[in-house]
């Protein structure tokens, strides 16, 4: 639907105008582009909340993997259709060639990858780097607010239609869950567009890693927004998510290494394979630095000086027990006569304990009978 028309659109002028399209023209088609795949991303939120994982960091990594290879293919699309079609020669002989050949035909590779390298600018400022994000929260919460919203006013507010429970309004108007495949995309898809430039002879490199320093910061403070204030809270139980992040991430700093040698082999005339030797030699040590020396998966040992907190202590922190997490305890506590009806627990509305007067007195009673002297001080501030 979009993807097809926006190549022939691009290889239409290509043809008509002997060049491809540049300046305004290209950030438009690079905002569009960013555009699509963000309306992919809400899609792939949705389906991927519906196939039925059993486990959440398995569908963690699945979102990960999926969405990373996404945005590669989307954007080696776009690079596709907007540098070689224009190419009358061989690319891959205009990308490869030693710079010791025909000097007319060095011009003309050099030429040709600097054009390339303002191309690949304009796909990832602003549209790569900002749009999608600066859309996400129209995209993401704004519009399903809405949407939802009316929605329920059409089906539900007819007087012969059903009847609008509020449990099912609650829900139905709930915020996105914080989703960490879907954000570490972002740390893996970024840094390797950019390092792509580092395979081309133009002066807008220094920039692109310039805006992706900023981009680094303004996701710092973007990302801390959306989590804490925008995004239904959610539990993550496992590392496995950013074990398989920080093994992605080695294919950036790969490609570093590997643009070193490709420069070298050009200059010196060596064979093409020395960048592939590069690359997998640079993963290999930054797989074994990561399995022998951070070992993400390994946890740490239990200390008998560590300072473990009681019982008592994750009551008042994390706001849940045995009893307001047991199912069959929550509704024989409502169906009792004469008993006190315990609130269940539910991940998000915390402030339901919160609130309760009954809870809070019950933390105290606990952390004052407690003998460790920090949970005593803990019961006084209570």
């Amino acid at each position: 639907v979009i993807f097809i028309p926006l190549a022939r659109y691009s290889m239409n002028y290509i043809y008509q105008a002997g060049s491809a399209p540049t300046g305004l023209m290209m950030t438009l088609l690079g905002l569009l582009m960013m555009s699509a795949t963000w309306l992919i991303l809400l899609s792939h939120i949705r389906i991927s909340s519906y196939v039925g994982f059993s486990r959440r960091d398995r569908e963690g990594i699945m979102v990960f993997r999926s969405w990373t290879a996404q945005c590669l293919v989307s954007f080696l699309f776009n690079v596709a259709i907007t540098i070689f079609p224009q190419v009358h020669g061989d690319p891959s002989k205009m990308l490869l060639q030693h710079l010791s050949a025909n000097p007319i035909e060095v011009i003309e590779n050099v030429t040709f990858q600097t054009r390339a390298a303002v191309h690949l600018f304009h796909v990832l400022v602003p549209g790569g780097f900002f749009l999608g994000y600066l859309l996400f929260p129209l995209q993401g919460f704004v519009w399903p607010f809405v949407s939802t919203l009316s929605i329920l006013r059409c089906w539900y507010g007819r007087t012969f239609g059903p009847e609008l429970r509020a449990r099912e309004a609650e829900r139905q108007l709930e915020p996105l869950a914080l989703s960490l495949g879907h954000d570490y995309m972002g740390h893996v898809f970024q840094p390797i567009s950019c390092s792509l430039l580092l395979f081309f002879a133009s002066g807008v490199t220094w920039q692109v890693f310039g805006f992706l320093a900023l981009w680094a910061v303004f996701m710092s403070v973007f990302s801390r927004y959306i989590h804490l204030r925008a995004n239904k809270r959610s539990f993550f139980t496992t590392n496995r998510i950013d074990t398989d992040a920080l093994v992605a991430w080695g294919f950036p700093l790969s490609m570093v290494l590997a643009s070193s040698a490709f420069w070298a082999a050009k200059l010196r005339g060596w064979s093409m394979w020395t960048v592939a030797i590069s690359f997998f030699t640079g993963y290999a040590i930054y797989m074994m630095l990561l399995l022998l020396w951070i070992k993400p998966l390994s946890f740490c040992k239990d200390e008998s000086h560590a300072n473990r907190p009681s019982y008592n202590e994750v009551r008042a922190r994390r706001f849940y027990d045995w009893h307001n997490c047991n199912p069959v305890k929550v509704l024989l506590s409502h169906c009792a006569e004469g008993g006190e009806a315990i609130v269940p627990f539910e991940v998000g509305k915390e402030y339901l304990q919160a609130n309760d007067p009954r809870w809070l007195e019950s933390i105290k009673r606990g952390l004052t009978n407690s003998g460790d002297l920090n949970t005593r001080r803990h019961a006084d501030i209570l």
